[in-house]
């Protein structure tokens, strides 16, 4: 689940992202990303969960290892419920295109955006953080079924 989560938000902002502003006009890139991002978060938000629930189910796990995807989630629903929708607000008040707007929303727009960038690293940064520690702790336990003697058990 943390693969899948982290690997859709590499994929969107590293390659989709990228492409959708170099072969799209400004102001189609902004709303197909919009409905992007809008999507990321959402799937975001019920990957995270899944996580935080998966992580506190196993009685072995540090409670701290499974609240980390919690960060995220919170990221994705300040994301989808407070900076997406004033973004698109301030996209709708300038005619569909945040170049066209007056001095005072471009301000709100940057302000906007650099918090939507935080968040979304924050999201990245936090399924990221649960995917080393799981790494980690798998090479300090040994790979589950095996034995000390390096015998695997199935015959």
């Amino acid at each position: 689940m943390l693969g899948l989560w982290l690997g859709a938000l590499l994929a969107f902002g590293g390659l989709f992202v990228p492409a959708a502003f170099e072969n799209l006009p400004t102001p189609l890139a902004a709303s197909v990303l919009g409905t992007g991002f809008a999507a990321l978060d959402r799937g975001g938000i019920a990957l995270g969960l899944l996580c935080v629930a998966l992580g506190l189910a196993d009685r072995d796990a540090m409670r701290l290892r499974a609240l980390v995807p919690l960060a995220g989630v919170f990221a994705h629903l300040a994301s989808a419920l407070v900076v997406t929708p004033k973004i698109h607000a301030l996209r709708v008040a300038a005619g569909g295109a945040i170049g066209q707007a007056d001095e005072p929303a471009l301000a709100v727009f940057a302000q906007l955006h650099a918090t939507s960038r935080a968040l979304f690293e924050l999201a990245a940064a936090s399924a990221l953080l649960a995917c080393v520690w799981d790494v980690f702790s798998l090479r300090k336990s040994g790979s589950p079924g095996a034995s000390p003697d390096g015998e695997s058990g199935v015959f």
